[in-house]
């Protein structure tokens, strides 16, 4: 049964805590303008409070053309109380297709457009393009993401190679245009998740731009990620033009990660202009550890020097960056799922509380000379209804 349909269209109640296990393979192609599950508009504040296991199966197809605020295959996101926080895990989307336009804020990510503090996604991954347009010359913000677009929630072992563009068109430059391969805003945390895709870039009139390759403009915790995003772009006249291999501004902690796509920042005056492979600003009074960047520029017009901990490197081999990553071991606890990405099908979706380890996300093998991030999904081989493993393994 096609659930997700079924709960989009259902009533507000029966949606909000829905508890969705997916048993086969979906595709919306016939669905030309799908309307997200939850939103955030009034008067039904229709939030999705429940727990969708996508179970490694795909949905392929999504395509959104108008809406609400809130954009992606969910759209608001949020506890149903404060000991039971929504779950979002083992989603796995193909061939999204996103292209909107809206005359007020814009929250745009493949997978949601917002998570709460109390959401947890994890082990999903998205392929396709969103392309948005936050229309009005008022105070409105965009914040798009190859995954969620506003996050203040918990994302681990998430995937995307989504091409991510947004614009504003906002007079006010204390607006903002937020672009990023994970996420556009992050006010919560992302852990060993990687972003790939051919460009990220954020587009503005007067908004400030932010575009990286991770997280446009971070305001959370990020650590033992990748960003692989070619082109990172930020291009606009406000007072902020940033942009960065995994931040386009950096005001919360990131640790222990690595870029390789090239950021540049154009448009307004040269003292507004910020762009670096790891970060486009770095706001001194925050922590950042353990970064490498390859891209081509290097530090480029960002602040953020050269140290014993921050690399740049435009030939750095996937050995010398593992080798930096074992130097320290950063740990937070967070809120994850029992959902085993190994297996399949993987029913598990029970809350727990785990220790993360930075050091440990990350495995290294001398026979391929290939880094990579331990039980991420894959965004091309996923699993149809015939049975084959969905993930790579750990």
């Amino acid at each position: 049964m096609n659930y997700a349909r079924k709960i989009s269209n259902t009533s507000s109640v029966e949606a909000r805590f829905a508890r969705v296990l997916q048993t086969a393979d979906i595709n919306l192609a016939e669905i030309d303008d799908w309307t997200p599950i939850g939103n955030d508009a009034s008067p039904s504040y229709n939030y999705f409070q429940g727990i969708y296991n996508g179970n490694g199966y795909t949905i392929s197809n999504l395509k959104i053309r108008s809406g609400e605020t809130n954009k992606g295959l969910f759209g608001y996101v949020t506890r149903k109380d404060s000991s039971t926080p929504a779950v979002l895990t083992g989603i796995h989307l193909r061939n999204v297709d996103i292209d909107v336009s809206h005359n007020s804020n814009i929250f745009c990510g493949a997978i949601a457009g917002e998570a709460s503090s109390s959401t947890v996604i994890t082990f999903c991954s998205a392929r396709g393009e969103i392309k948005t347009d936050a229309t009005s010359t008022a105070s409105y913000e965009n914040y798009s993401g190859g995954i969620i677009g506003n996050n203040n929630g918990t994302i681990s072992y998430c995937r995307a190679d989504v091409k991510v563009i947004a614009s504003s068109n906002s007079s006010e430059s204390t607006s903002q245009c937020a672009a990023g391969g994970i996420v556009g805003y992050n006010y919560g945390t992302i852990l060993a998740c990687e972003a790939s895709g051919s460009e990220v870039s954020a587009q503005s009139n007067a908004a400030e731009a932010q575009a990286g390759g991770i997280a446009g403009c971070t305001n959370g915790y990020i650590t033992s990620c990748t960003s692989g995003v070619g082109k990172i772009i930020a291009n606009g006249n406000g007072l902020e033009v940033n942009a960065g291999g995994v931040a386009g501004n950096q005001y919360g902690a990131v640790y222990s990660s690595y870029a390789r796509g090239d950021a540049t920042a154009s448009g307004g005056r040269d003292d507004a202009l910020k762009a670096g492979a790891i970060v486009g600003y770095h706001h001194a009074f925050v922590d950042i550890d353990l970064y490498i960047g390859t891209g081509a520029g290097g530090q480029g017009t960002s602040n953020l020097s050269p140290s014993s901990g921050i690399l740049y490197k435009a030939d750095a081999t996937d050995e010398e960056i593992y080798n930096l990553m074992q130097t320290k071991d950063f740990t937070k606890e967070i809120s994850t799922t029992t959902y085993d990405a190994t297996r399949f099908p993987a029913y598990g979706i029970e809350v727990t509380k785990v220790t993360f380890s930075s050091k440990g996300a990350w495995s290294y093998d001398p026979a391929s000379g290939k880094i990579r991030i331990r039980g991420l999904p894959s965004v091309t081989g996923l699993s149809s209804v015939t049975g084959s493993s969905s993930v790579s393994p750990p």
